[in-house]
Order: C-alpha cells, then structure tokens, then sequence
C-alpha cells in the first residue's frame, strides 16, 4: 500500500502509481485534455525549457512534532539563471507545514522551487519527513 503524502497546502495527495478515478464525463473532456498536454507539451512558463528534475530534502523531525504536527522554517539554497544566462545561487525559505500523525516518508512538495539550470526550468521542492532521535543528557 502506498504512503499518503501531504501537499504544501496540507492536503492528501497521493503518488503518481495509482490509477485515477473514472468519470462519466471523461469522453466528453477527452478533448479538452488532448488539448490541455499538447499545449503543456508545446512550452512551458519559463520559455520553452523542459522541466527540471526534482529535489528531495531530508526534514529531521522530532517524533513529537510527528505526531503532534505543527510548521518549521526551512532555509534552501536554490540554483537560479538570470537574464544574462548566468547561474547564481538564491537563499529562500519555506514554511512547511507539518499535519498531525505524519510518518516518515511522508512529504510536502513546493512546484517549481527546485534547481533551475540554462536548458531546464525549475523543478520541483520535496521535503521529506524523517525522524530525529533525541537523546536526554545525563548527568554525572
């Protein structure tokens, strides 16, 4: 059974594996889908770059913060061109929002945040949750 994994808005999203649902309307929008990823595949927003790989970022979590939930300030580092075509590296932060019960291998993806380079457009951000042991610190 595949994990469920969170989106950056919070919500259930689930790996590309499963079969979507049919519907009984899916002949009348076969169409408009054909048409939908013919123009996707035409270009993309940042010219007409091919998309990036995705970039998976190990979050280390409490278990607590695992279980509980809550949100953490994440600073990456992406790789970005500029108008000139040269490559700099730009520091942004993320807030990631952690829903209750996660597990680890659970995720937040962020579209479009990931490496930019001069023939790819930026992939994707992924932040995957694993957990943190936490030691208590004794004394002598």
């Amino acid at each position: 059974r595949p994990s469920t994994s969170f989106d950056s808005r919070g919500g259930a999203r689930f790996p590309p594996s499963r079969p979507a649902a049919k519907s009984p309307h899916a002949s009348a929008c076969a169409g408009v889908s054909a048409a939908n990823s013919a123009y996707s595949a035409a270009g993309s927003s940042r010219g007409d770059k091919p998309k990036g790989t995705r970039v998976d970022v190990e979050l280390h979590l409490p278990p607590e913060k695992l279980l509980m939930g809550g949100s953490k300030m994440v600073k990456f580092m992406q790789a970005r061109t500029s108008s000139t075509g040269r490559l700099f590296l730009k520091e942004k932060h993320f807030h990631v929002s952690i829903p209750k019960q996660s597990q680890v291998g659970n995720y937040v993806e962020f579209k479009g945040e990931g490496h930019e380079t001069k023939v790819q457009a930026p992939g994707d951000l992924r932040f995957i949750f694993k957990e943190t042991l936490v030691f208590e610190k004794f004394q002598v």
